[in-house]
């Protein structure tokens, strides 16, 4: 038995580069045995179920991925005696597993911002760090491929402000590179006296107290170091006096994956290192804690890259001053250039699909996932199947070398989004795709064409009902090619009606852009400058760039209903038109097909003379005068509503009808004027709550006139 780990090549000092790749070294270095594991720096990734490292392999075969699949798979191996959770109680074995997830969730996003969102941490210590494992093909592409993916992990935070170069915000800052500010460099250094003020409290390369905290990593550090506290106040918790999370003198899985993630946010040197900071300030016991934890498993040793790249590639002997088991890695020339014709040919928009796998992270909610079902989806067989059973799936749809699409088509599909605004992409793959489908139907036609002329051809040898009837329906196929061409130009005008809309979206995506860039530089000026004027000028440029969008949006609604139905009116149109055509043809070629003589006839003995040659003649003569005067109203199948159907339809163009907007261009006219006829006076104005003195006088002396008449008439008698 010889198990092989893969993972991440060391970096920092560290075995890995990756968290969960130290979590697995440090398990396998404290339960299996020495001699009976190997560790391999590796950086294929596609060998394994998830495609993600490490990777443990038993005689040779993959048999687990990741930290917790790879403890399960030892805990329960016959020649693994130890397991590091063996002591823990049901209830601490319950905790564990939620700190495990709590880890992965919290600690995660903190990884990515240290070492990759962060441009400045990531250009200085992280691309280095990669460039000492991987092989010089895969430093183009693997770096970037997992920077790409730490920014999609991180996005939803609202830290982006790190995911910026200073040298290119200081290329770019306001007054570089114009006349005047390049005169005023030029005299400074001269040592001429320069008109302008020096700025007070100058702190390191010419920036002030503003310059400083407004770089990207004081700017979000408060979010940082609200982040930190969520993992680390847990764990410090967790931790408490003891030497280990889970037992106060027993090492388990736990803080093997603790080791491996706090371990990269303590000991990479990097140039925004705020997570050492915090734990080094907030959290002294946690820093004590992990110096303990990499003198116990790994003796303080740092794993030097250029070491282990020696002995994985075969130029050292393994094991020479190491206490972790590296060994070479096993690869042939042939599957080392493969892997790297295919991580550079995989980030070619053209060929991805081919050389690699795609994998698709779906952030939208799951209702979403069934926008799009087909017709037949769980659908029952429809009464034509249960008539005539279809056949097998046909021979062409598999075997193929190159998959089913072709390799222009698939440029043409895949490239389509990669340029112009983000609101046209998705209409711009839509256009580019009904391309491909018009090219087909274009193939289609003309490979049709050569059929009706070939079976013409072969017919021509046979007898002469066979040969009569074969050339004949050789002109029906013809006319089917001729017919499909022109439903290519019909199609057409549905795909130009498309693209209209999608040059309407591209036109307003600058409206849009402009808006967000002002809402940016409000929010900008309002963080760094509560009291700047130039706030009000840019509120005042946001009004006018929302009245701009307004009017952009609206005309962007209107016109994409109207194009929307205009151009399915063409699809549909023409689909219907060529569908009836085919029909005819389908049936006067059914009609032909009765003039052969199918009956079987006994060796030795002659058939009957052929003399159908007028009556062929004569179907395809009704056939053409079928599809000269075919018109849309003549139409043999038409589509018919249920009740129910008709019935919501109705409802909805009510309700569309009843949604009609309130005219309102007479609101603002005049009204003192006494012949616009608006001008009503107000002894004129009749139930409008208010009457005249004179009658609410006498309202009122009726009320105390019948206050006198209530109650008994005749007078009470007077006591004595």
């Amino acid at each position: 038995m010889l198990l092989e780990l893969h993972t991440w090549g060391p970096a920092f000092g560290l075995p890995s580069i990756e968290p969960e790749c130290i979590a697995t070294i440090a398990y396998c270095q404290r339960v299996i045995p020495k001699g009976q594991w190997t560790l391999i720096a590796d950086y294929d990734t596609t060998v394994g179920a998830t495609e993600s490292l490490p990777i443990l392999y038993d005689d040779g075969v993959a048999t687990a991925t990741g930290f917790e699949d790879i403890v399960a798979y030892l805990r329960n191996h016959l020649e693994v005696t130890e397991d590091l959770d063996a002591h823990l109680t049901h209830k601490q074995l319950t905790d564990r597993t939620a700190f495990i997830a709590f880890l992965q969730s919290t600690a995660t996003p903190l990884v990515d911002l240290l070492l990759y969102v962060s441009a400045e941490n990531y250009n200085t210590t992280t691309s280095s760090a990669y460039t000492a494992i991987l092989p010089w093909f895969a430093n183009y592409t693997v770096p970037p491929k997992r920077r790409d993916l730490a920014r999609a992990r991180t996005a939803h935070m609202g830290l982006s402000s790190l995911d910026v170069d200073t040298t290119a915000e200081e290329a770019f800052a306001p007054g570089r590179g114009t006349a005047s500010s390049e005169y005023e460099a030029a005299k400074k250094a001269a040592g001429i006296p320069t008109d302008g003020q020096p700025n007070t409290l100058r702190i390191g390369r010419g920036k002030g107290i503003g310059g400083l905290l407004g770089a990207p990593v004081y700017a979000a550090r408060f979010k940082l170091d609200a982040l930190s506290d969520e993992l680390l106040e847990p764990m410090a918790d967790l931790l408490g006096k003891s030497n280990y999370l889970m037992k106060a003198d027993r090492i388990s899985s736990l803080d093997c994956l603790a080791f491996g993630y706090l371990a990269l946010l303590f000991y990479p040197a990097v140039p925004q290192a705020w997570l050492k900071e915090t734990i080094q300030r907030k959290f002294p016991r946690i820093a004590s804690y992990l110096r303990r934890l990499r003198e116990e498993i790994f003796l303080n040793e740092e794993s030097n890259p250029s070491d282990v790249w020696s002995i994985s590639s075969g130029s050292r002997d393994a094991g020479m001053g190491t206490s972790l088991p590296w060994q070479a890695r096993a690869s042939s020339v042939a599957s080392s250039t493969w892997f790297g014709v295919r991580e550079i040919l995989g980030n070619m928009p053209a060929i991805s699909a081919f050389s690699q796998g795609t994998t698709v992270v779906d952030l939208e909610p799951s209702h979403r996932a069934a926008r799009f079902r087909s017709m037949r989806s769980s659908r029952a067989p429809t009464a034509s199947q249960i008539q005539n059973p279809p056949p097998p799936s046909s021979s062409t749809k598999s075997g193929r070398f190159f998959g089913k699409a072709n390799i222009g088509h698939t440029f043409r599909h895949k490239s389509a989004g990669a340029f112009g605004p983000d609101l046209a992409k998705k209409l711009s793959q839509l256009v580019k795709m009904e391309k491909n489908v018009m090219r087909s139907m274009e193939l289609v036609s003309r490979e049709r064409m050569e059929v009706a002329q070939q079976l013409s051809i072969w017919g021509e040898a046979c007898d002469d009902d066979v040969s009569d009837v074969t050339d004949k329906l050789g002109v029906l196929i013809y006319e089917i090619g001729e017919l499909e061409d022109q439903y290519v130009d019909r199609y057409d005008q549905y795909r130009v009606t498309i693209k209209s809309i999608r040059n309407i979206e591209a036109s307003v995506q600058p409206s849009r852009d402009r808006k967000q860039k002002i809402t940016d530089q409000i929010a900008q000026l309002k963080y760094k400058e509560p009291n700047s004027p130039k706030i009000v000028v840019l509120e005042q440029e946001l009004v006018r760039a929302e009245a701009e969008s307004l009017v952009a949006e609206a005309q962007l609604s209107n016109i994409t209903r109207e194009k929307l139905k205009a151009a399915f009116t063409y699809q549909f149109d023409a689909m219907r038109e060529h569908c009836e055509k085919l029909a005819i043809i389908a049936g006067y070629g059914k009609h032909l097909l009765e003039l052969i003589d199918d009956n079987p006839v006994t060796p030795g003995e002659t058939r009957q003379a052929y003399d159908g040659y007028e009556a062929s003649k004569a179907i395809i003569q009704d056939c053409e005068d079928a599809l000269t005067n075919w018109v849309s109203q003549n139409a043999s199948v038409s589509s018919k509503l249920s009740q129910r159907s008709r019935t919501l339809s109705q409802r909805r163009r009510n309700a569309t009808r009843r949604g009609d907007g309130v005219d309102l261009s007479g609101q603002d006219q005049p009204l003192d004027s006494r012949e616009s006829g608006l001008w009503i006076p107000a002894s004129e104005h009749q139930g409008n709550g208010y009457e005249d003195r004179d009658d609410l006088d006498d309202d009122i002396n009726s009320t105390i006139a019948s206050e006198h008449q209530r109650g008994r008439e005749e007078e009470r008698p007077i006591a004595a």
